[in-house]
């Protein structure tokens, strides 16, 4: 890179208490620094205006650097350099500036003035949103500190790891902006399971983002996953927080008659037959696996839901129990009776949730088809 002798102090004043001015979401600004250091790996650094400093990463890995017309990509080796800061942001709970646009201003030998660090009020439980999670967050885990609730608490099975041995366990966590998968697996998961239970918030840190490959029993949109560490920091949170209810994407259904094999949905219905206990053989492992098979309704259609393991030997809905099923598959219609649902290791089960639409099917099921049903054994006695 080229070095530039600079006549004058070509650095913005107080351009570092202007970049500690924005909101976190991307505004444009004009603010000349000095990048004075690489902090830890190639996208983190430390700006200074002369007077002060703080620490900054590049927002995310297309932003991109001109140099005599010329793009390149984080070019923070070397000497010094100076540019000017068009787009950025600032995240006041990690006192960190979030750089998505600059232009190379000259390359510079040494460092100019002596700046201090600008205080910054940090509360250190400000939390990260999971819906702004990213990959690249991976290479420094402490800057994500997220507050969230476990929707979902997975067994610590071995079964259920990729290598067949090795223990393993998955949570889905949902805060005010998304939900996102985390998992552990080996002796982190041993240490970790107990620490998590279904329901309650935690403040979880330093742990790593990976990208989330599509599995269609994962049915989550969250284009990233937590991967757990030995680094992982776990706090309850006691505090009274806002976090929204879960999101469902109801369909009816009827909709599940012309629904691909193997597609994930959000239904809710209610119970109307409940099947015996039954015992089978896992294909893989050969073990007995418990199964349990419930006729479920709703106002349009009838339909047959399968629970296995644990769900099916300690099932205990009663019939006329609204019931929500979030994240439940499709499977082959094998006897031309119409598909069947499977409840899966995944999918989740709100026993008579606070819903509009469970409301409706308890209305529906109370005025039709119970009276249906009186009135058969009213007839049967007859």
């Amino acid at each position: 890179m080229p070095t530039t002798m600079l006549t004058t102090d070509p650095l913005t004043p107080g351009g570092i208490s202007t970049l500690a001015a924005l909101s976190y979401e991307p505004e444009e600004t004009q603010v000349t620094v000095q990048v004075q250091e690489e902090l830890s790996c190639s996208w983190h650094c430390a700006i200074s205006d002369g007077t002060h400093w703080l620490p900054a990463v590049w927002g995310n890995w297309t932003t991109h650097f001109t140099i005599d017309g010329h793009k390149i990509v984080c070019p923070l080796s070397g000497p010094p350099m100076i540019m000017r800061i068009i787009e950025a942001g600032f995240h006041r709970g990690l006192g960190i500036v979030f750089i998505h646009a600059v232009v190379f201003v000259a390359g510079c030998e040494d460092v100019i003035g002596h700046a201090k660090k600008l205080p910054i009020e940090i509360d250190p439980h400000r939390h990260y949103p999971i819906a702004k999670l990213q990959h690249h967050w991976k290479c420094e885990p402490s800057l994500w500190p997220i507050r969230a609730l476990v929707t979902y608490k997975s067994k610590l099975d071995e079964e259920m790891s990729h290598g067949g041995s090795p223990p393993f366990f998955m949570l889905h966590l949902l805060d005010e902006t998304g939900e996102i998968r985390a998992h552990a697996d080996n002796q982190i998961a041993r240490e970790l399971y107990d620490r998590f239970e279904e329901g309650k918030v935690y403040w979880i840190s330093n742990a790593n983002v990976a990208y989330n490959r599509y599995c269609p029993f994962y049915n989550l949109s969250h284009a990233y996953k937590i991967v757990f560490t030995r680094m992982t920091q776990i706090e309850e949170c006691h505090e009274t927080i806002n976090i929204p209810a879960l999101k469902f994407d109801f369909v009816p259904l009827s909709q599940l008659r012309t629904a691909p094999e193997d597609s994930i949905w959000d239904i809710i219905a209610v119970v109307i037959r409940i099947g015996p206990l039954e015992t089978t053989k896992n294909s893989k492992t050969h073990c007995q696996l418990f199964k349990r098979s419930i006729t479920i309704a709703d106002k349009d259609e009838t339909i047959s839901a399968t629970l296995w393991a644990n769900r099916a030997e300690e099932f205990s809905i009663s019939i006329g129990t609204a019931v929500a099923f979030r994240h439940v598959k499709v499977a082959n219609d094998r006897d031309g009776a119409g598909p069947a649902l499977t409840v899966l290791s995944t999918s989740t089960v709100h026993v008579e949730p606070q819903m509009e639409e469970a409301t409706a099917l308890r209305q529906w099921y109370a005025t039709t088809l119970s009276s249906t049903k009186k009135r058969k054994r009213q007839n049967d006695d007859a």
